[in-house]
């Protein structure tokens, strides 16, 4: 806890709230999640845990396609699980209490020509214009099915008529994980859940100054640093949403969901118009993520 105290004493003299370290210190815990960031890195060797390039999809595991169409889905990203485990503590002195598997790889896909139309649809269950595949064996880099459409296409056809991209694979970037300390603090509502009226109402007022989102990055330079090798890439694995005061990131957080990937649409290239102003999160069940029926995540998209 000691550790947790200097901590915001730090990152709120930063923020220029050093007025209010005590009031901060006993609220915080009740607004504070611990999750992984996966920061693009240039690194000398392949990774396992990457945005784009091509999916470690085994042979005998069937390429991810849409419900209606049929069509491919664009590999978007995967994450080695084991790569999470023994990450230590965060900036805080939290450490994360994952429930997911410790071994296996984690692939995200996803129709991203659909942000507007069903991304955030699902059928029996399913997710229409999505997938979350999880293999204990995963195969080499296979490559995209010849029948893939452009990253941006018109819906019902292979490329795009007004914002061409000539690519159907997204360009490779290796990740690295870390634990992170993140914060609800998009959403007003989350404050009267979790802290008492008098605490709720003092937040509330410090919202705007407090930017949580601030605060959390600040937190996590703090504990990776910005080197020279870096990108501004940054993936979310658990830990508080961004944007939850959003309908569907507060649906969703309301039902219990867990978030299992949350990235900006400029943290993949290449990116053309309404993409880069994107916010993209998988979520799954809780009961979904204890059976291990990852086929079963849906996604949502909010645009700025």
């Amino acid at each position: 806890m000691e550790h947790f105290k200097q901590f915001v004493t730090r990152v709120s003299r930063l923020l220029g709230l050093e007025g209010h370290d005590e009031f901060l210190r006993r609220c915080l815990p009740k607004l504070h999640e611990v999750g992984y960031c996966l920061a693009a890195r240039k690194l000398p060797t392949p990774s396992n845990t990457k945005a784009g390039g091509l999916p470690s999809l085994s042979p005998d595991t069937p390429w991810p396609s849409h419900l209606v169409t049929g069509t491919p889905l664009h590999f978007l990203a995967q994450v080695d699980l084991a790569s999470l485990k023994n990450l230590g503590k965060t900036a805080s002195g939290k450490a994360v209490a994952s429930t997911l598997p410790s071994e296996g790889l984690l692939l995200f896909f996803a129709d991203m020509a659909e942000t507007y139309h069903e991304f955030g649809a699902r059928r029996d269950g399913l997710a229409v214009a999505t997938r979350v595949v999880f293999t204990s064996a995963p195969g080499i880099e296979r490559a995209a099915p010849v029948t893939m459409p452009n990253i941006a296409h018109t819906i019902g056809k292979m490329s795009g008529e007004d914002d061409p991209i000539d690519a159907t694979v997204f360009d490779r970037n290796a990740l690295v994980a870390y634990a992170v300390d993140t914060y609800h603090g998009f959403d007003p509502g989350y404050f009267d859940r979790r802290l008492n009226r008098s605490d709720s109402t003092r937040m509330k007022g410090l919202r705007d100054e407090l930017n949580f989102l601030a605060f959390e990055k600040l937190g996590l330079s703090q504990q990776i640093g910005e080197a020279d090798d870096s990108t501004s890439a940054r993936f979310k694995i658990l830990g508080a949403p961004e944007g939850e005061d959003w309908a569907e990131a507060a649906t969703a957080r309301k039902e219990g969901r867990v978030l299992l990937l949350e990235f900006s649409g400029r943290d993949l290239a290449p990116v053309s118009g309404v993409f880069e102003e994107g916010l993209f999160q998988f979520w799954i069940s809780p009961e979904d993520l204890t059976a291990r029926r990852f086929e079963r995540a849906w996604a949502t998209a909010n645009f700025t």
